[in-house]
């Protein structure tokens, strides 16, 4: 492997040497899937060691040689990237030794944000058409209000087999299994969708999760977050119809009712295209996933999982064409406890923080499978193989958790952690539903999950003799890109569907992935669009309808408004092997 490839890695375990003191011992069970004669893992942790006894003395400082120059824009949470002199935002200010692509996959990055003139007068600000101007200097604050699993009664939905399984007694137990053939016949035009990123608040209910005023009433609220240089308070701002910053691009005809626009198009386009099922790829429910802690029997749905079911999932995709559809789906960061938001307060200067539970790592999206007809997550790793006899070809789809991506060393990054210790309780553990035993053990126990992925993937990719092999996970694309450039270039597969950037994105025939094609759909409306969704043809919020074929699988972009953004043709990809 090369550097670049391993700097991720090799980072960590220094980072863990620095912070936690281990030994190298213990790292070689951090960090293992090094093989013989790919890398010198020993003496890179070695190497991390003499690093993190070199920077007792500057704690903050490594050399430019020994750190490439655009390691700070990935992994600005490092002790060493902390230390640096901040600079103003251009795009002209990218590190030398920068990936090329970097401003198109990370299009908010200070760096890639271009400088705007400066505003005349504090008149650029605006208030929103559709909410009213709050003259009160003490609006009121709201927080998450959490109701206790204890104090929230058992659903009335039973647990039954399904899809020739079980009901689980752990959120592993099926890990790395298959769902029964999904067989197609007829010879029609055969599609399915894709979409990301989709579930957002419910301001109502046993655990209701509101974020700003208004968002305390039933149905689906957008999830408010920074947009550019409009900082996440700013947002929430606007959401609650105070003054409003020009710089958040907000629209409210539009950023309010993201999820539902969304929705109206999807049941528009299923009317005609008829998909028979939807690929998803999570952020499932926002802010941070099911709103219950973790530990609650896999042969039990709760009443605060079947409302967050019922009014994000259920009365919002069906109609004609997705009725009884299932959903093959994986977990997003959010669905495993997400992160910290600030909370905008009365004055500048006097915000609150609020914080959603991470790892909170909760069953019962898994164990929902057992309950429903459409939804499909039977497992953190699973596949799914689809066949249309009729047409004489087969699909088979990996539906992979690359949640891993959002873990760091407890220590490092906390706002963006699912293992970090300033959100978590000290006393944390999911171990008796199959999750980490407790917070140490989180990173740990994330990255070997990932590892074991690795090799399965790789594994069924050979053993495949379906016509089409895809991959849908949630990070985006370009997450363990040398990975998946190997997948495509020595094990034949075909597609990759990601989310998690909130927008719609196409990678056709991708030279950072080695010719293989990517797209993110993490435009479904759960959460506040990367960019001002007002512009035509908008590519923030939106779907994919995909048509599939023996010799051909077609992409089609579609926005909130129904308008198709683009079309993208992907051609199978043989195995070298």
């Amino acid at each position: 492997m090369t550097w670049r490839m391993r700097c991720v890695s090799i980072l960590q375990v220094t980072l863990l040497l620095a912070e936690e003191q281990l030994d190298v011992e213990q790292l070689m069970e951090v960090d293992e899937d090094c093989g013989e004669g790919e890398c010198a893992l020993h003496a890179l942790q070695v190497r991390g060691k003499r690093l993190a006894s070199e920077s007792a003395q500057s704690r903050h400082s490594l050399s430019a040689r020994q750190v490439p120059s655009y390691y700070c824009l990935y992994q600005p949470w490092l002790p060493m990237c902390m230390a640096q002199p901040q600079q103003s935002p251009s795009a002209k200010q990218l590190p030398s030794g920068t990936p090329s692509g970097f401003c198109q996959m990370y299009p908010w990055s200070p760096y890639c944000i271009q400088p705007t003139a400066p505003v005349a007068s504090p008149s650029a600000g605006y208030i929103p058409p559709v909410q009213p101007q709050y003259s009160a200097p003490q609006a009121p604050q709201y927080a998450p209000q959490y109701v206790p699993q204890s104090t929230a009664p058992m659903s009335q939905l039973r647990l039954t087999r399904r899809g020739g399984l079980d009901p689980p007694a752990k959120v592993d137990t099926y890990n790395g299994g298959a769902w029964e053939v999904l067989k197609l016949p007829g010879k029609r035009s055969m599609h399915f969708f894709a979409l990301g990123d989709w579930g957002g608040l419910l301001g109502t209910g046993y655990a209701p999760m509101i974020q700003y005023r208004s968002g305390q009433t039933p149905g689906p609220h957008t999830m408010a977050r920074w947009r550019g240089p409009c900082k996440t308070d700013k947002m929430i701002a606007c959401f609650a119809g105070d003054t409003c910053e020009q710089s958040c691009h907000y629209d409210p005809q539009v950023d309010r009712q993201a999820q539902v626009l969304v929705a109206t198009q999807m049941k528009k386009r299923a009317a005609q295209s008829q998909p028979d099922f939807i690929v998803n790829v999570g952020d499932n429910f926002y802010w941070g996933g099911i709103n219950t802690e973790c530990g609650t029997p896999m042969n039990q749905i709760s009443a605060v999982t079947q409302q967050q079911f019922t009014e994000i999932f259920e009365k919002i995709y069906g109609g004609p064409g997705l009725d009884g559809k299932p959903w093959l789906s994986v977990l997003g960061n959010h669905d495993w406890g997400g992160y910290q938001f600030n909370k905008a307060g009365a004055e500048r200067g006097t915000q609150q923080r609020w914080t959603p539970r991470q790892l909170v790592y909760t069953p019962l999206p898994i164990a929902y499978t057992w309950a429903s007809d459409r939804w499909r997550l039977p497992a953190l790793y699973w596949m799914q193989r689809v066949e249309y006899p009729d047409l004489d070809f087969s699909a088979e789809i990996f539906m992979i958790d690359s949640n891993a991506m959002d873990v760091k060393p407890m220590h490092a990054d906390p706002e963006h952690n699912i293992c970090g210790q300033l959100h978590n309780p000290t006393n944390a553990r999911c171990d008796a539903t199959g999750g980490p035993a407790n917070l140490k053990d989180c990173f740990s126990w994330m990255w070997s999950l990932w590892r074991e992925q690795k090799k399965w993937v790789q594994q069924k990719l050979t053993e495949s003799n379906a016509n089409w092999q895809i991959v849908a996970t949630h990070f985006n694309c370009g997450h363990e890109a040398q990975w998946y450039k190997e997948l495509h270039q020595k094990y034949g597969l075909d597609l990759l569907i990601t989310g998690h950037t909130h927008d719609q994105q196409v990678y056709h025939e991708s030279g950072m992935l080695g010719g293989l094609t990517c797209f993110i759909t993490g435009g479904g409306g759960g959460i506040t669009s990367e960019a001002d969704p007002s512009h035509p043809k908008s590519n923030q919020y939106g779907f994919f309808d995909i048509s599939i074929t023996k010799q051909q699988i077609l992409l089609e972009s579609i926005n909130y408004r129904g308008e198709t953004l683009g079309k993208y043709a992907v051609r199978p990809k043989a195995r070298a092997l």
